[in-house]
């Protein structure tokens, strides 16, 4: 019985393992464009993600910094001589109860608000810059990989190329109508596309790392690039219509804004901490005389119901 167990159990793992190297071989071979790498690197990346997160938490202190503190519940006992801890010795003894509520001074409240909005909106201004710096760094490394691709193919195009004159010069040389000369320079070529082939499979390599940690994949992937890409460029812009945009939409420059302007709410609250803060209570106060006839009738009444 066991053994049938154990036979099972063998079967089912060595499927889900065949299973998972069947789906990572398929997304290994399966072409990246570059549309692809970008949706797959802001949807995926964790720095991206946990840059995110931390602009969720701060967008929620706003909220919490323009109401006022907790109150505070305060039990006090007065006049409790120290020598017995008596309740029912002094008659002036008194049981107290109060609520106290801390009321900061005007203005204050606003600023703190206020200086934690420009910190969540400067957080969100982050996310935006990081978002934009990954998508530039994913388009080159994705254009580098398309670069390195041409050479390789042009470097395996010709040694195809040489490896058939070498074959051709070797029969001939056979027969006595080529040189040993001409072979030789030919399998030095040869040789030379070789030594080109490695460095610029080893830069190919390289970027594939550095593509793999954008798009949070392990860095033994195999990024296959598609073999015909879109090779028009935009059209030329001008250098003033390039400066409006990046003075009216790139993110750094609203983050520095909203980091001045974070910065000119806390001074304004620094010079508001100079002003005293408030407190209102009510304090109730009860006699001692008071709560021992109630509690003594209290003892009567749990006796009565106990018998």
């Amino acid at each position: 019985m066991h053994d049938r167990v154990f036979y099972r159990l063998n079967i089912v793992a060595c499927l889900l393992l065949l299973l998972t190297l069947s789906i990572s071989s398929s997304r290994a071979s399966e072409e990246l464009p570059l549309d692809g790498a970008l949706t797959e690197t802001l949807s995926a990346n964790p720095s991206l993600a946990a840059i995110q997160a931390k602009a969720e938490a701060l967008a929620e202190i706003p909220d919490q910094s323009d109401v006022l503190p907790d109150p505070h519940l305060s039990v006090n006992i007065v006049n409790l001589p120290l020598d017995s801890f008596s309740f029912t010795q002094e008659e002036m003894m008194l049981f107290q109860f109060g609520i106290t509520q801390a009321l900061p001074y005007l203005g204050k409240l606003a600023l703190r608000s206020e200086a934690a909005n420009f910190e969540a909106g400067d957080a969100e201004v982050d996310v935006a810059k990081k978002r934009l710096q990954f998508a530039r760094d994913v388009r080159t490394v994705w254009w580098n990989l398309f670069y390195l691709d041409r050479p390789l193919e042009v470097i395996t195009r010709n040694q195809t190329l040489l490896q058939q004159i070498i074959s051709m010069a070797e029969t001939r040389y056979q027969v006595g109508q080529r040189q040993q000369q001409e072979i030789l320079l030919a399998q030095l070529e040869l040789s030379k596309l070789h030594d080109s082939a490695i460095q610029v499979q080893n830069m190919r390599e390289h970027e594939v790392v550095h593509q793999s940690v954008l798009l949070d994949r392990p860095v033994e992937s195999n990024i296959q690039l598609p073999q015909k890409v879109t090779e028009e460029l935009p059209a030329l812009m001008r250098v003033e219509t390039l400066q409006n945009r990046a003075e009216s939409s790139r993110p750094i420059l609203a983050a520095q804004q909203g980091r001045l302007n974070a910065a000119r709410s806390c001074v304004d609250l620094a010079k508001k901490e100079y002003a005293p803060d408030f407190q209102l209570g009510a304090v109730y106060g009860l006699c001692a005389m008071v709560i021992t006839p109630m509690a003594a009738a209290a003892t009567i009444w749990a006796r009565s119901c106990l018998a």
